[in-house]
């Protein structure tokens, strides 16, 4: 995907919140969200995206008879940046989700450092490892002496 770079990203997000862009608008924006980039590779990166029909480039009357650049994203720009965030939600819900394992059954680093080691050295995910010690211990002598006794 296109949007790896976080400079496509902001271009994009930029010209999605203020509708169309100069250069030099541009170029500001991205110094004050602390993106540092050359004129050499903006212009790069705005190449590329109208390359791929995310941006639409066009010139408009400015001063005295001079034209300046206005950069505006496209639909399908607009489509891929929805996209993106889409993805970038679906990997905070994992994350979140793998978190939510984590506080829940495993309290301690150590231990959940150990679950996750264990995980990679039999090469499955985190989720069935949890899976795993769940069932051992739903299925473990104790548990099982714990609900005869409750039981009688």
């Amino acid at each position: 995907m296109i949007l790896k770079d976080k400079l496509y990203i902001y271009i994009l997000t930029l010209l999605y919140i203020s509708d169309e862009m100069s250069f030099a608008d541009l170029q500001r924006e991205l110094e004050r969200s602390g993106i540092k980039t050359t004129k050499g590779n903006l212009q790069h990166h705005l190449d590329k995206l109208k390359e791929r029909g995310f941006i639409e480039k066009r010139y408009v009357p400015f001063f005295l008879s001079k034209r300046k650049v206005v950069y505006k994203i496209t639909d399908e720009g607009i489509k891929i940046l929805d996209e993106f965030i889409k993805e970038l939600i679906q990997l905070e819900k994992l994350i979140n989700s793998i978190s939510a394992y984590k506080y829940i059954y495993f309290p301690y680093d150590e231990l959940w450092e150990k679950v996750v080691k264990e995980a990679e050295k039999r090469k499955i995910k985190v989720h069935e490892m949890l899976k795993e010690i769940i069932d051992w211990y739903f299925n473990s002598e104790k548990v099982k002496l714990g609900k005869s006794e409750v039981d009688h």
